[in-house]
């Protein structure tokens, strides 16, 4: 694949990247432990003793780890799914995320990880089977592939060569879109089409759960996907949309210490994205100016507006989601005393 930047403007062009036998053989000779493998089936996985390591080869086996996730939903052997294959998909996909404070490959495994133990806990429902978490797991991974770290906004604001196609198609998705079409085209490229072992009605099943779920995640159309969720709890395509949108904002409802580390990332990749605003002479987005950064300050906001609402109506409709929100309701709590702290010492 290649990137090339234009007038410091992001513009992306990509090729397949091919994964060798011998990168596929280093991600298969990382050995992961029994412990691991019970820990990224679980809730108390925590991606930052991976992201964190000093050690690359250690950050690198959080590729081996996602293969247990498939294996863990009975995908590999009910669709006798290739293992190199598998590798090689997660290898290219790895490759294509950039490397920027938050939208990372470490946020999509831990959005994938999420998703995972979501469709654990909902396993009483019966409305995901192993196809469904098959798919779902594909589209977690895949769901920001090649995030620039710049917003949808900023595309459009800034003329950039995907904002002035989506201004031009009348779309307003940048980067959704984006990640829908280089979805596509990793999934129908041989090397890594881990779609392969479908039927006909199958696959069409899986392209149209991928890209329902991945343009779902645009936060512009969170308030829509809730009050469609409020109105059809049963339906299974709808719900999919929900778990992985969930996924994608969870990181208020994971524990203190990583919420805080991911509010950290997320932050930086806004102010990066402020300065750049700046650098262009465009207006800075609210939260994205580094000057009036209070970290504590937004992250209570984000909770009070999103995540208290959103993840409140998720414990409501299903008592298996109540660690979600006793883990935000916590974590506005350690924010508002940091915040407190702030303001004596200011």
């Amino acid at each position: 694949y290649q990137r090339r930047v234009h007038g410091g403007l992001w513009a992306t062009l990509f090729v397949p990247l091919a994964v060798g036998l011998s990168a596929v053989m280093y991600y298969r000779g990382l050995r992961i432990t029994e412990e691991e493998k019970a820990s990224v089936r679980s809730l108390d996985f925590n991606v930052f003793n991976y992201k964190l390591s000093g050690s690359m080869e250690r950050k690198d086996m959080v590729v081996p780890l996602l293969i247990e996730l498939f294996i863990a939903t009975g995908a590999v052997e009910k669709f006798c799914l290739d293992i190199d294959r598998l590798y090689r998909f997660l290898i290219c996909v790895k490759k294509m995320y950039r490397n920027v404070p938050y939208h990372s490959f470490f946020h999509a495994v831990d959005v994938a990880q999420t998703v995972f133990v979501l469709m654990q806990q909902l396993d009483g429902l019966g409305l995901l089977g192993p196809f469904e978490k098959f798919v779902m797991l594909v589209t977690a991974i895949l769901h920001d592939v090649d995030h620039m770290g710049l917003n949808n906004s900023f595309h459009l604001r800034a003329d950039t060569p995907m904002g002035l196609l989506s201004s031009t198609a009348g779309m307003r998705s940048v980067l959704e879109v984006h990640h829908c079409n280089l979805a596509v085209e990793i999934t129908t490229n041989a090397a890594y089409n881990i779609f392969s072992t479908l039927d006909k009605d199958q696959l069409k099943e899986a392209y149209k759960i991928l890209l329902d779920c991945i343009l779902a995640t645009d936060m512009a159309k969170h308030n829509d996907l809730i009050s469609e969720f409020k109105q059809s709890v049963k339906d299974k395509y709808l719900l999919m949309k929900v778990i992985l949108h969930t996924a994608d904002i969870s990181n208020v409802a994971k524990p203190f210490p990583q919420a805080r580390q991911w509010a950290i990332a997320v932050s930086e990749e806004f102010h990066s994205q402020g300065d750049l605003e700046m650098q262009h002479g465009l207006e800075v987005s609210p939260l994205f100016d580094r000057s009036k950064a209070e970290l504590s300050k937004d992250q209570i906001g984000f909770i009070d507006f999103v995540g208290e609402p959103h993840f409140s109506l998720l414990a409501e409709w299903n008592d298996s989601l109540s660690f979600l929100i006793a883990n935000v309701r916590a974590n506005r709590n350690e924010w508002s005393t940091i915040h407190s702290h702030t303001k004596q010492n200011s």
